[in-house]
Formats: structure tokens, sequence, C-alpha cells
């Protein structure tokens, strides 16, 4: 006990005498993005892959839709109280993951992927107990967290072991990264055969826990495995060289191998803002400040510039989701495939720009290429952000399925109040979207494959002309409930001048005396439809917001419904 305090003494030592390095422009940039990223060859010309061997951790957290819905009902203090529940829970599984050596790749609303880069294949067994005594150790501290408003969040774990490629892409104004091959894809079912609680073990990785001392069962499959318990200690990985090795200070060095003998740092208290990642820890590079912006989303950007705290970022804002799906070939190589990710990247960067729309996020895991857009973000904010929304996606879904090797593209659009902010630990985070119009967009693109679809409030906010839209069958989707009228966008469409003028859904009051007597204008058209051709002109003012377009949409629906052109 003694020796561990004295860790911790020494440490926190370290700590204050970084302070100010903690500070540095570059170091709050590194936080956005994976140490993996960090370490790459910034001079590579885009797109590239890069190949290594690793060992995958993807967790799924339920919870996060009904949190922020309890807490978005209390508008005075519901997101600052949603932001800290949120950070305090995603905060210690990160934690607990960086003080485990692993490097978070990927957060992606209520979902993390994070690696442990194996750069000796001999090594691998080593890194996959380590991950494995991670995940354990996260499922007993944090497996269920109570918060104050009733709702429990969980979380569930799967793991993989073998080849990842990472696909870098981008352009001059902004650069992504996508993870594949076959240990995503084995991760993800991993994933698939777990419950909330438990700690899955994909056949790939399972294959290097032979002789370990762990307590297990085989699932359904006979392949996948839960783990229960570990009992015996990890064999230690062996220490990092090359670059790797340089962003280490000596007094943090023995620090953190001295707890190694003894029990993961999960860094408390006042120690818990201060995991550091290995990474970054003494990164000091304005060349590198330059290119890791590349990485990051220009609303996060702003108020890193403008020196503010990013807690200014969360809210629950009004905005227009996109997640669109990407069916691509399968019968090609990894450089085809890089490739044919950059003339993607190309088309919805430039489609989401034109359109003031930020692109979010790119990721290959769970439900395939997938690409997160939102539209209505601080310094963004447009009222025809939903119109926007549905026409960006029109047009994206129209060159994409012109491109070779896209075999399919499926889009969902949804609009409302969501959680928007950075979330993680302080060492490590991102920006990103949380909530029910998150997850419906998610399904709709799922669920009505090859189209374009949006929710009821899109349609009714985009006002766009309702020959554009078709109603189309509701199919019950897992998580929502009252999912309302779906309907496929479909932007060419043959328009009469009457398309031009907005829908309204509600009925329209107080105007009946004006209503009459338009009425009365149809009736005298209906009838002399039959004599011969009669043209009237009507000129109807007033003052704007009176509600002459409501008047005039109630006229082109009766008009409609009596045949009269």
């Amino acid at each position: 006990m003694a020796s561990r305090d004295l860790h911790r003494n020494v440490l926190l030592e370290a700590i204050k005498e970084n302070q100010d390095t903690e500070t540095r422009l570059v170091q709050k940039l590194a936080a956005h993005i994976p140490d993996l990223v960090i370490q790459q060859d910034h001079s590579q010309c885009l797109p590239f892959v890069k190949k290594l061997e690793g060992v995958l951790m993807f967790l799924d957290i339920s919870g996060f839709t009904a949190l922020s819905e309890k807490y978005s009902s209390n508008a005075k203090t519901g997101t600052d109280q949603l932001t800290r529940t949120l950070n305090s829970y995603l905060g210690a599984l990160v934690g607990g993951i960086l003080s485990s050596d692993g490097d978070v790749l990927k957060f992606a609303g209520d979902a993390i992927l994070a690696i442990w880069n194996v750069n000796n294949s001999k090594d691998m067994s080593a890194y996959v107990f380590k991950a494995i005594r991670c995940a354990v150790d996260l499922q007993e501290k944090y497996g269920i967290w109570n918060t104050n408003v009733g709702v429990k969040l969980k979380v569930k774990i799967g793991l993989a072991a073998g080849q990842v490629f990472v696909s870098f892409v981008g352009n001059s104004e902004f650069h992504h990264y996508v993870t594949t091959g076959k240990a995503v894809d084995d991760v993800g079912l991993a994933e698939k055969f777990c419950e909330s609680g438990y700690v899955v073990v994909s056949p790939s990785a399972w294959l290097y826990c032979n002789g370990r001392s762990v307590e297990h069962e085989y699932l359904t499959d006979g392949w996948h495995v839960r783990v229960k318990k570990v009992y015996e200690r990890p064999v230690t990985p062996p220490t990092r060289s090359g670059s790797e090795a340089k962003v280490y200070r000596t007094s943090f060095l023995s620090v953190m191998a001295d707890a190694a003998e003894n029990e993961p740092l999960i860094l408390k208290d006042e120690f818990s803002k201060h995991i550091y990642r290995k990474a970054v820890f003494d990164l000091d590079d304005d060349v590198l400040a330059n290119n890791l912006r590349l990485y990051i989303s220009r609303p996060v950007l702003k108020k890193i510039d403008d020196d503010q705290p990013l807690e200014y970022l969360s809210e629950m804002r009004q905005v227009s989701i996109v997640f669109m799906n990407l069916i691509l070939h399968q019968d090609m190589k990894k450089q085809e495939y890089c490739s044919l990710l950059q003339d993607s990247f190309d088309i919805i960067y430039n489609e989401v720009r034109k359109m003031q729309g930020c692109l979010n996020k790119i990721f290959m895991f769970d439900k395939g290429c997938t690409f997160l857009v939102i539209f209505g973000l601080p310094g963004y904010k447009h009222e025809m952000d939903s119109a926007h929304s549905l026409k960006c996606a029109y047009r994206m879904s129209r060159y994409l399925n012109l491109v070779p090797n896209i075999d399919d593209v499926s889009i969902g659009v949804t609009t409302g109040s969501t959680f928007c902010g950075v979330v993680g630990h302080n060492t490590r985070h991102e920006y990103t979207v949380i909530g029910r119009k998150v997850n419906m967009a998610a399904r709709l693109m799922m669920h009505y494959p090859g189209i374009v679809t949006c929710d009821q409030n899109t349609f009714h906010h985009a006002k766009l002309p309702k020959q554009s839209f078709c109603k189309l069958v509701t199919v019950k989707m897992k998580g929502l409930a009252n999912i309302g009228v779906i309907r496929e966008y479909i932007e060419e469409v043959r328009l009469t001048k009457a398309s031009a003028v907005p829908s309204f859904h509600y009925q329209i009051l107080g105007r009946q005396p004006q209503l009459d007597y338009f009425n009365q204008v149809l009736m005298t058209m209906r009838e002399s439809q039959t004599v011969g051709e009669q043209r009237q002109l009507i000129v109807f003012e007033g003052t704007s917001g009176i509600g002459k377009t409501h008047i005039l949409d109630s006229v082109i629906r009766q008009a409609e419904n009596q045949d009269i052109e």
C-alpha cells in the first residue's frame, strides 16, 4: 500500500510539472484523435492504407437515448446534467481503456471502438489477455451505472484479434480514417452475441487464450466465448520501442511499469483527469498541429481556436441527421477499396459542403460503411436545414449510385431535438450526437434499403412540394415507438406551378370568409369547364404572416379534390 501511495505521489508531481504542457494547442487537438492517427506520416498523399495487427474492443452502450429524453425535459439544467452524466460514464470507460494501454479509435453515439496495436505477432497472446482483463474490469465496475433519473446505463463488450486495415481519405479541408478488415468484422459479430453485462471473445481472439486461467462458457454457435472472470495476472507486453518510446518521461515510465506489476492504473479523484496517453505526452509541434486540425470538425475547431471550453458545445439542439450506408463490392484489393472510399468521400463532402452541413463520422463497424452527416450545428444553422438535408441526401444517392463497385446506397433522414456535444475522457473525446432521432435515422437507413427516407418531422419542416414524397409502409424498428409516417423522398418529379406552394398539415383557423369566397370561385370554374375555357385572376393581398400561403394551399387542395386543373 505504501509503495502504491508513493507511485501516486510521484505521478501527481509529474502531472503538476506538466500542466502547462497539457494546455498546449497540439494537446487539445490530439484529444480528439486516436494515437494511431497521430503517429502516422502526415506527409503521405491521400488516399493510403496502413496495415497492422491488433486486438479490437467494441463497446455498445444502452440507455443513452432514454437518458437524453429524461434530462431534456428540464429546460434549465437538463443539458448540463446530461453532459455530466454522459461524460462521467464514458469517461470511466475510456479511462479504463487508456489505463490498460488501449487506443480509442472511434466514438459513434452509443458505441466505442478501441484497439491494442500489436507490433510483433508473437506478442498477440499477451495483448489479447490484456484486453480481456480490461473488458472484464470494465464490466465489473461499470457494467450497470445507475443515474439520478432512474435510467440504468449498461454496456456489452466484444473482442476480436487479427489484421486491421486503416484507410486514410480526405482533401485539403478535411481528413478522415476508416478501419476495415476481418478483425473489424469479427468484433462486430462478437458484439451481436452479447447481452448487457457480457464480454464476448471472437474465435480469432480466443485462439490466443490457450492455457489462460479464465472462467468462460461457449455460446450457442459453439465458437464465440463469454468470459466471466479472469484469475491470473496478464503477461505484461514488451515495452514499445522507436518513436513511441520517446514520448515517455522517465519518472512517468517508472510509475507505470511499477503499477503494471500490481494492478491496472485507473487513476481516481485528482488523478482521474490526468491519464496520460503515451502518443501525446510530449507533443509540441506546430506542423503536427496543422495536420491534426484536418481531422476535427469545424464547430469544434472554432471553440478551440477561440480558447473556449468545449462544454459550450454541449446542448440539446434542433438538427437534421443524415445516416448513409454504402454497400461496397466485396471482390476488391485493399488499395482499390481505399480508392473507392476516397471517391465516395469526394462526392459526399462536396455535396454536404454546398448545403452547409457537416460530415461528422465515417465508420465500418456495426452497420457497414456508414457516413454520418449533420445539418444545423453551431455556425452552420440555416432555416432550411431540413430541406437541405433531403436535397443533399438525394443528390449524394444519385451520384454515388453511378460509381462503379458501389452496389447500393441507403439513406435515412430525421429532424428533431438531439444532444450535440463533446463526450468521453478529458484526454480522449469526440464531438458526437446522441438521441432518439439519431437512432431513428440509422434504423431508416437499414430498414429501407436503396432509397432516401425521412420521418414526419423532416417532411414537415422541409416545406418541399408534397409531390416529391411517397408514403411508405411503416415497419417496426428496434427501440422505437410512435414512429409516425415514413416517406421516400424523390426530388426528380414533374412539378406544376401549384406544387411550389408549401403544404400545411394543420387546420387553418379564422379565415372562413375568405375560404367561402374561394370555394364559390372554384364552383364557378368547375361549371365553366363544361361550356368552355374561362380564366379568372384573383389578387389576394395582406401583410406578412397573416396566412396567405396557408389559404392558397387549402384552395389548391380543394381544387385537386374536385379535379379542377
